[in-house]
């Protein structure tokens, strides 16, 4: 992959080799998509290259405000200003505050790769460990205008695809039954790697095997106090 790259099969990577190892071709980048791909080679060079002619597409900061006011606006994604027990960026979702019909799929896609590679850039340290994130999806009162399986189903993609091996974590925090009709339509089409690391919780116990409730919510199951001292709403993390 290296060498197809160094010829310029990547365009925007076929300039600087030395700048293309450090940054592009770490060991823990290389690693993540041999896990992803079960230690096979020639599929983890294809994934790879595949992630960099996505990157030259969708290069980290190119998404703009402007293109996801309504996600924004929907105040449905943040970041725990504390990090989890192994260290991980926690990033809160307020699955209720996804209004499907005012937010199209597209700006939905864009508003994931955003979320992802903002907590990315700012939290997380390959060389220090830290290469997972720990994702909080708040589930209460769930309903048919925020279920939206199209997009799920596109941001596992994403996810899968270009972003193998950063979820450390899915906490769950109190599906409601609508949410386990939905379950049993999805449940097959998400890896089997990826539902291992979701985890349902119903009580503070329950997230206290992860983080410190102290610096969670009460609503989430902590022991915190007002939101606005433990959340940051990612677009001002």
């Amino acid at each position: 992959a290296l060498e197809a790259a160094g010829h310029g099969s990547c365009g925007f990577l076929g300039q600087d080799l030395g700048h293309i190892r450090d940054e592009f071709m770490s060991q823990h980048t290389l690693r993540r998509f041999l896990i992803a791909r079960q230690w096979d080679v020639d599929q983890a060079t294809s994934m790879i290259m595949e992630y960099y002619r996505w990157r030259e597409a969708n290069p980290v900061g190119c998404i703009q405000h402007s293109t996801i006011q309504a996600s924004l606006a929907a105040k449905k994604v943040y970041m725990l200003k504390e990090r989890d027990w192994e260290g991980r960026p926690v990033l809160v979702v307020v699955a209720t505050r996804h209004m499907v019909e005012n937010q199209p799929l597209e700006e939905t896609i864009r508003f994931v790769q955003y979320c992802t590679d903002k907590i990315m850039h700012i939290a997380m340290d390959d060389d220090r460990g830290v290469s997972k994130m720990c994702v909080f999806v708040d589930l209460r009162n769930v309903g048919d205008h925020c279920l939206d399986k199209t997009a799920l189903g596109n941001m596992l993609d994403l996810m899968q695809n270009y972003f193998p091996e950063r979820l450390g974590t899915a906490i769950l925090w109190r599906p409601p039954w609508i949410f386990w009709l939905a379950w049993k339509l999805i449940h097959n089409f998400i890896p089997k790697e990826t539902r291992r690391r979701m985890c349902f919780a119903y009580k503070q116990k329950d997230v206290g095997k992860f983080m410190d409730p102290a610096f969670v919510p009460q609503s989430f199951g902590g022991g915190g106090t007002a939101d606005d001292d433990i959340l940051v709403p990612i677009e001002e993390a």
